[in-house]
């Protein structure tokens, strides 16, 4: 049956999420070539003076036109791309602004355009342009875009300044992230300093002053719980995967400040502008919020201490993220705080993380490893649970896009194991938590699935999500907004075109897109801005193949594709396939041989051209020329190689 918004019911984030799709349906190509006026400058105009009874409707259609009109300003942001490069060519683009190029509407936007959409000071259009602007311009430290993003940051502001900003949460979480998209792996003193700060803020602040300051801003936006993780996804950016070998950062330790943090200490620091009084105000705690406090500031800590150490396998980093080991300790603990620990240890000693039951199983702490008895209670099973799902949310993140066959079935055997937990029949209190605790696990296995996948249409995958798929009293938003999300990444592309990509930046990334904690209900942005979820376009890679024509762009017929790669025994193969052809990873291809009937062979050395690997990762399309020259005429470094070469880039760019 179909599903009707009551008369006044808020449906601005579900309109907000379409427009967000609305924006991502178009060709990027198209995008590239647009104004950014195009975007800007078609905000929704305002109702005019009408009777009383057409009001109402009136201003609820506008209001609705404002927050789809928001999300489509974010799509712009997913789908513009300021850098196009690799981590080690940015700092070659910095110094050399002729090799520059923009793509997208959000590259070129001039700031006075920016400051007067934002003079608006609607919430939902703010978060957009806030974090479409960092996502466009991500890991090229602008100037411009900085200023607007610190401009929504109290601690970045004069002294009494954000008194009159009066900022919600949602805008400066939104902001606090694209800081740290902005200056992703940059190492960026000033920015860590400050996100580092906002951490030990909860903690150093008193907790006896109450805070009225944010009663003005929207409610609904988010709260400092998700401030606090945005804090730590920001720092965890700035110094993404660097762990101790950070060259500007050393003398601040973030170990042991983002261990205190986590345990508890409270000798943090507010900012050098702030009183404690003004932190706790910007922060939003009451007194009754001193039980939460631990837990609001743990999460963004280990997240920054994770993404800090992401792939490192710094085994003094991992030991600070243990889990509890007694029994005791693991009924008093917050289930999801030991998924949230069990995944940052896992990504952070990257290369021990195995495709296996059994490295799944060597996560539990003793006397869990076994598979759920009877005499198991059930505070210790939904412990067993959320652990196991930290593994697993692991494995997908570690194998996303690869389609591996032994990552897929370890988590689908889990996904049936859990499932049967979910289904099983509730009476009390303590069933009726585990079923709940299992379907929210079930979202965060699905969703790895679908990463492992993503972009097949595997049937198996296939199947569990339809069983997940349909309306139920015992279903929340968040659930549907999981299996949702598991399906669109499944499907990604029709099935053939695109994939999710494994590289580091795109798992911290998908980190944030997919926080295992989903909304209760479509207002919901206690922990996480919905927003984020968004974030999961900036990873998608192509995975097509396809031989075209330089000069008309059509598809070569008979070309064959020979691609050399080598396996992870060492030994090199070569693979001959018709296109279009199917590659989830290009990590281990040395050269790619391909011939056409009239036109000229052409070979593309992978190993030692980084800048044909960076062509491939935008758009796997190889172009070719007419001619009937031989394979070895051209496989060097002649006149007609260096043109089809630079055909090739112009193509491409």
């Amino acid at each position: 049956s179909l599903w009707e918004a009551s008369a006044d019911c808020d449906t601005s984030w579900p309109l907000f999420h379409s427009g967000v799709l609305a924006a991502l349906s178009l060709d990027r190509d198209q995008v590239r070539q647009a104004h950014p006026s195009w975007v800007l400058l078609n905000w929704p105009s305002e109702p005019s003076d009408l009777e009383s009874s057409a009001e109402d409707d009136a201003q609820r259609r506008y209001k609705d036109s404002l927050a789809s009109h928001a999300g489509f300003i974010l799509g712009m942001g997913l789908l513009s791309n300021d850098t196009a490069v690799s981590a080690a060519n940015r700092h070659r683009l910095r110094n050399d602004h002729k090799d520059h190029v923009s793509n997208g509407p959000l590259c070129d936007v001039p700031p006075w355009q920016v400051f007067k959409y934002l003079s608006i000071r609607h919430g939902l259009t703010s978060i957009a342009l806030l974090l479409g602007c960092a996502c466009a311009h991500r890991g090229t430290e602008d100037a411009a875009v900085c200023k607007i993003l610190s401009l929504h940051i109290p601690t970045l502001l004069p002294p009494g300044s954000s008194e009159l900003m009066l900022l919600s949460h949602g805008t400066q979480a939104a902001a606090a992230l694209g800081l740290g998209l902005l200056f992703m792996s940059s190492q960026n003193r000033r920015i860590s300093e400050v996100m580092l700060n906002e951490l030990s803020a909860i903690r150093a602040a008193s907790l006896t002053v109450a805070s009225t300051r944010l009663e003005g801003a929207d409610p609904t936006e988010s709260t400092a719980e998700c401030y606090s993780l945005a804090a730590g996804f920001a720092l965890g950016l700035v110094a993404l995967g660097q762990g101790l070998s950070t060259r500007t950062l050393a003398d601040l330790h973030l170990l042991d400040a983002l261990t205190d943090i986590i345990n508890g200490a409270r000798d943090g620091s507010v900012s050098q502008n702030e009183s404690a009084a003004e932190a706790l105000g910007r922060l939003s705690l009451n007194p009754s919020d001193s039980r939460k406090t631990s837990e609001i500031s743990d999460l963004g800590a280990v997240a920054a201490l994770g993404l800090v150490f992401l792939g490192t396998n710094y085994q003094p980093a991992a030991n600070r993220l243990a889990v509890p080991v007694s029994a005791q300790i693991l009924r008093s603990v917050d289930p999801f705080s030991l998924l949230w620990r069990t995944l940052m240890r896992a990504l952070i000693m990257f290369d021990s993380i195995s495709a296996s039951r059994k490295w799944v199983q060597s996560n539990l702490p003793p006397g869990l490893e076994s598979e759920s008895e009877p005499g198991l209670s059930l505070d210790l099973t939904r412990a067993r649970m959320h652990i196991m799902t930290g593994s697993c949310f692991a494995i997908g993140l570690k194998y996303a896009g690869t389609e591996n066959c032994d990552a897929l079935e370890t988590i689908l055997d889990l996904f049936d194991e859990v499932e049967a937990l979910a289904s099983r029949s509730a009476l009390g209190y303590e069933p009726s938590l585990t079923r709940a605790s299992a379907q929210t696990c079930l979202d965060t296995i699905c969703i790895s699935a679908s990463l492992v996948v993503a972009g097949s249409g595997n049937v198996a995958t296939m199947k569990r999500l339809r069983r997940l798929h349909g309306v139920s009293s015992a279903k929340t938003y968040g659930n549907h907004m999981a299996s949702h999300l598991a399906l669109g990444m499944l499907l990604l592309g029709g099935g053939a075109r695109f994939t999710i990509s494994n590289s580091i930046e795109s798992i911290a990334i998908l980190l944030i897109a997919l926080f295992p904690r989903y909304p209760q209900a479509y207002a919901d942005n206690r922990e996480h801005l919905q927003a984020w979820r968004h974030l999961w376009a900036l990873c998608v890679k192509p995975r097509c193949l396809l031989v075209r024509d330089v000069y008309n762009g059509r598809m070569c017929h008979g070309a064959v594709v020979s691609l050399v790669y080598t396996s992870p025994d060492g030994i090199q193969n070569t693979l001959r396939l018709s296109p279009p052809v199917l590659f989830p990873s290009l990590e281990n291809a040395d050269s790619i041989y391909v011939y056409a009937p009239g036109y000229i062979p052409i070979s593309l050395d992978l190993k030692s051209s980084t800048g044909l690997r960076q062509m491939f990762a935008r758009e796997r399309v190889v172009y070719m020329q007419t001619g009937s020259l031989s394979f070895t005429a051209v496989s060097g470094t002649g006149d007609l190689w260096n043109a089809s070469i630079k055909q090739y880039s112009k193509w491409l760019a």
